[in-house]
């Protein structure tokens, strides 16, 4: 079980969407999908030093690791799932 806690009142930038806005309650699994992203952008540039790309390669197996353990891959679902129940609409996410 997790327990997170969205103040009511909170200082929003109006260039970001709905959806960008929900994602600042999951720090930790945003922060996760972008080691990810970073390091996989690294092993792609990687391919001529193979040293390089092992050690990279895993650093990677242990990103996916812990993002099977912060359960990244449904963070989408559930701020789908959230913005309904707060009133929001599908236009309102900004996708």
């Amino acid at each position: 079980m997790r327990i997170s806690f969205l103040s009511q009142e909170f200082e929003v930038s109006e260039s970001r969407t709905v959806r960008e806005e929900f994602l600042d309650a999951f720090k930790e699994e945003m922060e996760v999908a972008k080691q990810l992203e970073k390091v996989q952008t690294a092993i792609e540039g990687s391919v001529e030093d193979l040293a390089l790309m092992g050690r990279l390669l895993d650093e990677f197996d242990l990103l996916q690791r812990r993002a099977q353990a912060v359960n990244l891959d449904v963070v989408d679902v559930k701020i789908s799932k959230l913005m309904p129940e707060l009133g929001f609409s599908v236009e309102d996410a900004g996708i």
